[in-house]
């Protein structure tokens, strides 16, 4: 491999800056450049740990994504951070979900040749479970401070249907929701950030579950968020009705 190749890519990680270049030299072949567009899973909670990632471009969410629990936001990734090491190291499920918030471009290193170098080289494999326990660290503190979230959303991942009045209705997968607002994905109508909406969720059983108005806080490539128009405990009451039809 190329000198060149290297100095473009694991050893421009600040992860490997103090590993000797002879261990980099062996593993780049192996790593693999991946794109992924916006809000695109690279690995789920659950899932096998395949390797280690590194972001080239974009950035990338670690949260928890469990059907009907709280979503958890775990770590935030820019250009240049690695994420995904704690289960390589320890070859367990993947215990969060990563997620792009953006194009992203980013680099894999897949699980078996980065273990076979951790045996061979100690160096490496404290590098990666030191940078696993600070990032758990700082998440435990995280924790034990007062949140600043109020209403904790729920992570639903279903289709649902929308409608809005003077429209027909249309399938729109749900992410999540909470009583203070929701996020969707596939809305099919070109809604802007600053707007204001007022629509419906349902299902084919319940066609008008949820109604409800806001304001679209973010919209990016047909998904969206949007925040509820304060309506006390009559919108929280809706909400419940509907977490406890979409998560029973």
């Amino acid at each position: 491999m190329p000198e060149e190749a290297l100095e473009l890519r694991l050893k421009r990680l600040p992860l490997f800056e103090e590993v000797d270049d002879s261990v980099l030299v062996a593993l780049e072949p192996e790593a693999r450049e991946r794109f992924y567009p916006a809000s695109e899973v690279v690995y789920r909670t659950g899932g096998g740990a395949d390797g280690l990632y590194a972001v080239l471009e974009g950035s990338v969410v670690v949260r928890t994504e469990r059907r009907g629990e709280p979503v958890d936001r775990f770590l935030d990734v820019g250009p240049s951070d690695v994420f995904g090491e704690s289960e390589v190291v320890s070859d367990a499920p993947r215990e969060h979900t990563a997620r792009t918030l953006e194009p992203s471009q980013l680099l894999w290193l897949p699980a078996e040749p980065l273990r076979a170098a951790v045996r061979r080289h100690a160096f490496l494999g404290t590098l990666l479970t030191t940078l696993s326990i600070r990032r758990k660290s700082q998440r435990t503190r995280m924790r034990v401070a007062p949140s600043t979230r109020r209403e904790p959303r729920i992570w639903i991942d279903r289709d649902v249907e929308l409608k809005i009045a003077g429209g027909r209705p249309a399938t729109v997968r749900l992410a999540d929701l909470s009583y203070r607002g929701v996020c969707l994905a596939w809305v099919p109508w070109p809604w802007t950030a600053g707007q204001h909406v007022r629509f419906t969720l349902g299902t084919a059983e319940l066609p008008d579950l949820l109604p409800v108005s806001g304001i679209v806080c973010w919209q990016e490539l047909g998904a969206v968020g949007v925040v509820f128009e304060r309506d006390g405990l009559h919108l929280r009451q809706k909400v419940e009705r509907a977490l406890r039809v979409l998560v029973p």
